[in-house]
C-alpha cells in the first residue's frame, strides 16, 4: 500500500477528530475539570475569564496528568 505522509496525517486527524466528536456529547462538564492525579494539566479562567491552559515549554519530570478540559483543548488548538 503506497500511502502519501499527506493522506496519512489527513486519516490520523480525521480519525481523532471522530472519536473525539463521538465522545464529547457524552460528557458531563465536571468531567473536563477532574483531576485524576495528585500533578495534573487542566484548563483554568485566567483574570479576564478566558480559559487557558497549563503549559511548560519543556517538559516535566514528572510529566503532569493531562484532564479531559487540556485534552479536549489540545485536540481542538
Amino acid at each position: 500500500m503506497n500511502v502519501s505522509r499527506c493522506d496519512l496525517l489527513r486519516w490520523q486527524f480525521d480519525f481523532t477528530w471522530s472519536l473525539f466528536d463521538y465522545h464529547l456529547e457524552r460528557l458531563q462538564p465536571a468531567d473536563f475539570l477532574w483531576e485524576p492525579a495528585a500533578l495534573c494539566w487542566t484548563v483554568r479562567p485566567d483574570a479576564t475569564g478566558t480559559w487557558v491552559p497549563d503549559w511548560a515549554e519543556t517538559e516535566l519530570d514528572p510529566v503532569p496528568v493531562p484532564t479531559i478540559g487540556w485534552l479536549s483543548w489540545h485536540i481542538g488548538w
